[in-house]
């Protein structure tokens, strides 16, 4: 009992040091500052987290905040100290964001938010702190709404891939574009389809799960690429399973509208089977 207060104390003295104080309010008065300047982008990101595909943005501080506290036996005896150099990435990220607001493309001014909420980080703090906040730091991007762009290519990719499997079932499809036609009838791989969702939860399922169950960035990548392979294959098989049921039940079952819901399930059961393997893989201290 007494090494556990004792620790504590030392935590609550190494917190409440000078240079803490000083780092912490330095990051308030940031933090302020950039509310008032970039708040137009802010609005616009939140009001996108709104939408169901990239309503994980919400969560992304919050989880950030976490993964960095949990690892604080590394860097909380650290003390944190002006970078300079930082500055370099403060006015690039804020050359970015006026851009983004003088052509008004909400991507340049998101991305370029978030690189000043890093970089500026990096100024009040220094080097040796944002070494070990690295990796939370750069999860950050993840509340970016990104990804809109790529939903023509993730839907001519579901359309094909669906297409194959329902060859290789005996359905004997015929691919047209976008649109799928089977005995029965004609299917559309919509926006909806392209897995653009499950791509983006996979990958902050595997970024959270690398960061604790791997050590270098080569497993962090490998893990992560694997991820986005599962997530689009689920999506593969949910588009599949869906026109396989709607041509056994001339689409008279209820399951053909909840085909959103088939895939969570096909992505969820993906996911727990590539978690098990990144635990087998991951080192012995990690996995505790």
């Amino acid at each position: 009992m007494q090494t556990s207060t004792h620790r504590k104390t030392d935590i609550f003295q190494s917190g409440a040091s000078a240079s803490w104080v000083k780092a912490v309010a330095g990051l308030v008065a940031y933090l302020s500052l950039l509310l008032t300047i970039g708040s137009p982008a802010i609005i616009s990101m939140v009001k996108t987290w709104m939408t169901s595909t990239y309503n994980h943005g919400i969560v992304v501080i919050p989880i950030a905040v976490f993964m960095i506290w949990t690892a604080r036996h590394t860097w909380l005896q650290l003390k944190p100290q002006f970078w300079p150099t930082a500055l370099i990435g403060v006015a690039a990220a804020g050359l970015s964001l006026g851009i983004g607001f003088k052509t008004d493309i909400q991507l340049i001014q998101h991305i370029s938010l978030v690189g000043l909420l890093i970089s500026g980080a990096a100024m009040i703090f220094g080097p040796q702190l944002i070494q070990r906040w690295l990796f939370p730091l750069l999860f950050l991007f993840f509340m970016v709404p990104f990804g809109d762009i790529l939903i023509p290519t993730l839907r001519s990719i579901t359309a094909m891939a669906t297409n194959g499997l329902l060859a290789v079932t005996g359905f004997s499809p015929m691919l047209d574009g976008l649109i799928i036609s089977v005995t029965s009838g004609r299917f559309h791989i919509a926006e909806e389809c392209s897995g653009l969702r499950f791509l983006l939860a996979a990958g902050m399922i595997a970024s959270i799960f690398s960061y604790y169950a791997f050590s270098t960035w080569r497993q962090t990548f490998l893990f992560f690429m694997a991820a986005m392979v599962i997530a689009m294959t689920a999506n593969f098989l949910r588009i599949w399973l869906v026109i396989v049921i709607a041509v056994q039940s001339n689409g008279t079952s209820h399951i053909i509208e909840d085909h959103l819901f088939i895939g969570w399930i096909f992505y969820a059961a993906a996911m727990t089977c590539l978690i098990f393997v990144g635990l087998y893989l991951s080192p012995s201290e990690k996995q505790a």
